[in-house]
């Protein structure tokens, strides 16, 4: 059985460990001058141990078979006693995913889906499952059961009207708190890019920012939905789409929430990557499927001239250019990815170990794209061209941990007692919002909303003071040298933020700094019960509040009702900004 890029790697280090040559290797990888002798040399390490092996990967491939029995397990889940139709939904995308297309199992699948909405009294989404298992060789013995569907939902919809989509009347809009960059539309125009001998690149106001400021909307360079949303949400614009997912016509991973979606995926990454993707999953962590779709995208955005590709990094690598630079106004696909490739990759800082992991990576997605996709015929026996894949590879590898994040969504949870909660959505890389600096206290927090992330600011921030977002080391929840350990093993640095110089305790521990009730004041016992009945008004109404408390007792910093009202406000950023399910709508009808 073939094991993961990680084991792969893992095996390489020990055959190393055990011939006793880790310091000889070791030394080589730091002496080398260039990527290309890096890759060359891993390459040469992993052929003398015979270890790059994939051949016995699965491959990927429409098979009628495990459509039906995904089918029939979503079947057993619509029993009126069980009454999980949600749960049966995503068997049902997934038979679909897997169906051979133009096949019955696929018009099948609709056909259940169908079934599923008629239950959910969505009647026009039941309509358009009718439609799409009419377009498929639908079974002549079951048709009478669709006809009968057909006819219901039509009447149904005659009663009561067609309602549409319901839209949710608090759904907030989040906008600048200032006038715009003219040049970054998404950035207010307080803020500028400075260079700082400890920090490096960062960003830093040139006004006074007040608690509640919001300071940057950005979308995304490149998503990589999480696996567990695949058979629920778009591949492409990451939105839930249970009632409506259309399968890519290739492979049995990607679904879309409509045509115009899978088309733009083609054109913009998935066309590369879809032989190979259920792959790549199998094989690597999500941060670095997301390293691979981003290659995937950059070879697509430049019509597959590896040669123009190459000059333009080149000449990205000698300019360093910075999203600061760039007219965004006007800006193309190409000069994005400048945006990408320039973002840190901490040279000259990895440990050889660092070195040999990410080879072994940019190797195993090279031979992924010249053995199973169209890169390999565009390569032919160019070897400088296959050099300079592997190469870039390696690039993205070392930008992907360092960079790219993921971005959360709201769950509907109806076993627990708060109902919605925060559960992982894509993985993303915001080349702007990747040139804020870490602290383990902050002084800004992000929204994530369904297809772009927004940042605030959450204590006041001085004129000339720089934004500080925080990696996932913060002091409430982890002890100075936890975190201290954490950031040089990730991105090889010591912190010397607040938190640290000053030994911050973590929440549990923080000292009560402020007489009689003024946080339950704000956060009244009342507006808690509504925040955890999910009440959106409530968020709303006290988040001016919130902002008021910690502008004004900001000198107090830190102290636990400051940061339990920190945690209050990205309670409420979740539930008013984040992309929300759908189920919930639904409880009343089903278990889910």
């Amino acid at each position: 059985m073939v094991q993961d890029a990680y084991n792969l790697y893992m095996e390489l280090w020990e055959k190393i460990d055990e011939r006793g040559i880790k310091k000889r290797v070791a030394r080589h990888l730091k002496a080398c001058r260039s990527s290309s002798e890096i890759i060359a040399y891993v390459r040469s390490l992993l052929d003398q141990f015979r270890l790059l092996d994939l051949t016995g990967l699965p491959g990927d491939g429409k098979n009628d078979a495990e459509a039906i029995a995904c089918r029939k397990r979503g079947n057993g889940l619509v029993n009126p006693r069980i009454a999980r139709y949600v749960s049966a939904i995503r068997f049902y995308n997934k038979s679909i995913a897997l169906a051979e297309a133009n096949s019955a199992a696929l018009a099948e699948a609709y056909g259940n889906r169908s079934a599923v909405c008629f239950a959910l009294k969505e009647y026009q989404a039941a309509l358009d499952n009718i439609r799409l298992a009419r377009e498929n060789p639908y079974p002549e013995s079951l048709m009478h059961l669709v006809d009968k569907r057909e006819q219901d939902c039509r009447q149904l919809l005659s009663e009561v009207g067609e309602q549409g989509e319901l839209k949710d009347e608090l759904a907030a809009k989040v906008e600048l708190s200032h006038e715009p960059n003219p040049k970054i539309p998404q950035i207010a125009n307080c803020l500028e890019l400075k260079h700082e001998d400890q920090y490096g690149r960062c960003i830093v106001t040139n006004r006074d920012l007040k608690v509640g400021d919001v300071v940057i909307i950005e979308k995304p360079h490149s998503t990589l939905l999480d696996e567990e949303l695949r058979y629920l949400h778009c591949d492409y614009c990451n939105q839930e789409a249970i009632l409506s997912l259309i399968p890519c016509k290739q492979c049995s991973i990607a679904m879309f929430c409509s045509n115009a979606c899978y088309q733009s995926a083609l054109d913009s990454y998935h066309r590369l990557e879809c032989p190979v993707l259920k792959d790549v999953r199998l094989l690597f962590p999500n941060v670095m499927v997301l390293a691979f779709r981003t290659l995937a995208k950059t070879i697509t955005s430049f019509n597959n001239n590896l040669d123009e590709l190459k000059l333009f990094t080149e000449c990205v690598e000698q300019t360093s250019p910075s999203p600061f630079d760039y007219d965004w106004t006007t800006i193309g696909a190409k000069d994005m990815y400048a945006t990408i490739h320039s973002m840190s990759t901490l040279q000259g800082k990895h440990t050889a170990i660092d070195l040999l992991q990410h080879a072994v990576y940019a190797i195993v997605m090279s031979e992924l794209l010249f053995g199973k996709t169209s890169l390999g015929e565009l390569c032919g026996t160019n070897e400088a061209h296959r050099d300079f894949i592997r190469v870039l590879a390696l690039h993205l590898c070392h930008i992907a941990p360092v960079n790219f994040r993921t971005q959360d969504y709201m769950d509907y949870t109806p076993k627990r007692r708060e109902q919605f909660s925060a559960k992982s959505h894509f993985t993303a890389s915001y080349p702007i919002m990747s040139l804020m600096n870490h602290s383990c206290a902050p002084n800004v927090d992000r929204i994530d909303m369904p297809s772009s992330r927004a940042i605030v600011v959450i204590r006041p921030i001085k004129k000339g003071g720089q934004l500080f977002d925080n990696y996932g080391m913060h002091y409430c929840f982890a002890k100075r040298d936890e975190r201290q350990t954490e950031l040089m093993d990730l991105y090889y640095f010591e912190c010397k933020c607040e938190a640290c110089v000053r030994n911050y305790t973590i929440y549990r521990l923080l000292p009560t700094k402020l007489r009689g009730g003024s946080f339950a004041s704000v956060m009244t016992p009342e507006i808690d019960e509504k925040l955890t009945r999910h009440d959106k008004r409530a968020a709303a109404a006290v988040l001016p509040a919130c902002y008021k408390f910690l502008e004004k007792l900001d000198h107090l910093y830190p102290c636990l009702e400051l940061s339990a009202m920190q945690l209050s406000v990205q309670r409420c950023f979740q539930m008013l900004y984040s992309l929300e399910s759908g189920k919930e709508k639904y409880k009343d009808i089903c278990l889910i």
